[in-house]
């Protein structure tokens, strides 16, 4: 991830030549400070949230409105040190503690609560989440942020329409003092056409319902979603995965 349209222009080069993508849509957020592309696809939607595509959410939090940092889906790394600061975003001390969380030992996200407090004080962890996923992501050798998956758990079936069916995706970043949020959500993805192509990882109960084996399988989905094997997947999983490599290789910080 570079500055420079040379570099950018390399990737779409690369982009052309792997995946066949012809062209791209431009976002801008953080006041132009922060661009990326996705996929011009019909099956993206960035204007109007549209449950039946990859809705591009985009969400911001600034210093202007210090109201909204005290929202509790943030980390409580995060809470934590914006509380120590009067909640008021200051780049460098969010910077340093991203760079000092070692998921793998705090099991806590750095930005996004990957879990809350119960009326008990008893410590909930959001069980549609892929821990698995959890990504930190670098920006020119910088910790800037993280993303991770989300998805069913294994108590709902996948074949339950009109009920959503997500497998989506968040991306959090700390560019320019603001927190960033772009969600590349599918609530009604292709799952319920998965059982298809990988019947080893669902099973089906006496009534018809079709719902994950068990945790691993699941856990087993999105390593493949994540491998050269997602060329095998249905359309809108294929393009989320796409959108979300296209989000990362194409993002730009401009100072």
């Amino acid at each position: 991830m570079k500055n420079s349209k040379k570099k950018i222009s390399i990737i779409f080069l690369i982009l052309f030549l792997i995946s066949g993508i012809s062209a791209q849509q431009k976002i801008t957020m953080a006041d132009g400070h922060l661009t990326f592309y996705v996929p011009d696809s019909d099956l993206i939607a960035i204007e109007k949230w549209d449950t039946q595509k990859i809705y591009i959410h985009k969400l911001e939090y600034t210093n202007d409105e210090p109201e909204d940092l005290h929202n509790l889906g943030f980390s409580p790394l995060l809470t934590e040190v914006l509380a120590n600061d009067g909640y008021v975003i200051k780049e460098e001390h969010i910077l340093e503690m991203i760079r000092n969380n070692d998921f793998s030992q705090s099991g806590t996200y750095s930005l996004e609560g990957n879990y809350y407090y119960d009326a008990y004080h008893k410590k909930v962890y959001h069980e549609s989440f892929y821990d698995e996923s959890y990504t930190k992501l670098f920006y020119d050798g910088v910790p800037i942020g993280e993303s991770h998956y989300w998805t069913s758990t294994t108590k709902y079936r996948i074949n339950s329409a009109p009920i959503a069916n997500p497998f989506s995706c968040d991306i959090w970043l700390i560019v320019d003092n603001r927190i960033v949020n772009i969600g590349l959500w599918l609530n009604f993805s292709d799952l319920v056409l998965v059982p298809d192509i990988y019947p080893d990882l669902f099973r089906t109960d006496e009534k018809g319902d079709i719902y994950w084996k068990d945790e691993e399988s699941r856990v087993e989905f999105y390593y493949r979603f994540m491998s050269d094997d997602y060329v095998n997947l249905p359309s809108k999983l294929r393009t989320l995965r796409e959108t979300y490599d296209m989000v990362l290789e194409t993002l730009t910080i401009i100072d």
